[in-house]
């Protein structure tokens, strides 16, 4: 499919995250028909054959080994099966290898058969004739059954928390050696609590000290309440970060510290719990809570900055309106954060840590 539609002057890719896979192509107003026609062919009425999988594979293996280079892919992975389990949100997106020689082609065709649904599809064109695009849709895709005709159906993502931890000490020399990720069940992005949780992230804040050795200074990031306390900890506590991960149906929501040494990476782990306790009780001033306001409007305005994202963010929320709740975190009071962070703690926690873990509690 990319070779036929880069003929045409058009740039094509796909990919996947953890609730849906995209395709994507970009060209001229008048490639379009030609591109939609090329992209259901490939997609939707692919005739694939065994020999189709072996490039496949081998592209997967040089994915799976780029992935264990990354401590920061590892650690998430780690954080979404530890908290869901093995099923809807804690699927890893990286296939195992056992798995992977597995694989056969009629496994392939029955996702697609299970999952290439009219109610599990959706079309977004930018600078195109909304009429036009509507009318190419129902001739090259008509034959697209509405439902799968199998029992197969999204799973729903179901929070258990827990703590796991990997022991690795294959790192590059001057590499941080361990990390680690808190966190509690968070809230969906169609939740009315996704833009107070949004305003909380950056309460927390983030911090990165470019140099483990040198003074307190940092390289982006909002260095908020915690960050700020926490890199006051140690030198070799190195990166702290809070995140806001929203789903369909679910969230995550926590804190990320990277370091040398796992005792500061505890030390910061504790002072995360106790700080977001502290909000929940007793919630945070005015300009403190003015400052995330901003950062969290950003934030959301910059989520369709470009044509892509802005392609992703209609596929995935579609009743979704990134502006307006741009404007809602302005709209976020003391008291709103105070009850998610309320809701935050009352889930069981998730820890999770990989790297050289001495140091590291493996529950708080």
């Amino acid at each position: 499919m990319t070779n036929v539609l880069q003929n045409i002057g058009a740039d094509a890719s796909a990919q996947h995250g953890r609730e849906e896979i995209v395709y994507t192509s970009n060209q001229l107003r008048d490639a379009v028909p030609t591109a939609m026609e090329i992209m259901s062919d490939a997609i939707v009425y692919a005739r694939l054959h065994e020999w189709d999988l072996g490039s496949k594979r081998r592209l997967v293996e040089d994915d799976m080994e780029q992935f264990q280079q990354y401590p920061d892919l590892v650690l998430d992975e780690l954080l979404h099966t530890t908290a869901y389990g093995n099923r809807g949100l804690g699927n890893s997106l990286a296939c195992p290898e056992h798995n992977l020689k597995n694989i056969t082609i009629e496994q392939v065709r029955q996702f697609m058969d299970d999952y290439f649904t009219g109610e599990n599809m959706r079309v977004v064109g930018t600078n195109v004739e909304h009429d036009a695009l509507v009318e190419l849709t129902r001739e090259l895709f008509q034959e697209v059954p509405k439902t799968s005709t199998t029992a197969a159906r999204r799973q729903k993502s179901q929070y258990f928390g827990g703590s796991t931890q990997i022991n690795d000490s294959s790192f590059i020399p001057g590499e941080q050696t361990v990390r680690s990720a808190l966190a509690f069940e968070g809230f969906a992005r169609t939740s009315s609590s996704y833009v107070s949780s949004l305003v909380l992230k950056h309460i927390l804040g983030s911090a990165f000290r470019i140099s483990p050795n040198g003074p307190k200074s940092t390289s982006g990031g909002d260095y908020g309440l915690l960050a700020r306390e926490a890199m006051e900890i140690s030198t070799e506590l190195v990166g702290v970060q809070a995140f806001s991960h929203a789903y369909s149906d679910s969230g995550l929501f926590g804190v990320k510290l990277s370091g040398f040494e796992g005792e500061p990476i505890g030390a910061g782990l504790e002072l995360a719990k106790k700080t977001l306790e502290k909000i929940a009780r007793e919630g945070v001033s005015q300009s403190v809570l003015n400052f995330a306001q901003r950062r969290a409007a950003l934030e959301l305005a910059q989520a369709t900055s470009s044509l892509t994202a802005e392609h992703e963010y209609i596929l995935q929320f579609p009743e979704g309106d990134e502006m307006n709740d741009a404007r809602r975190a302005f709209t976020v009071k003391s008291e709103d954060v105070q009850k998610v962070a309320y809701q935050l703690t009352q889930s069981k926690p998730t820890l999770v840590s990989h790297g050289k873990c001495g140091g590291v509690p493996y529950a708080l």
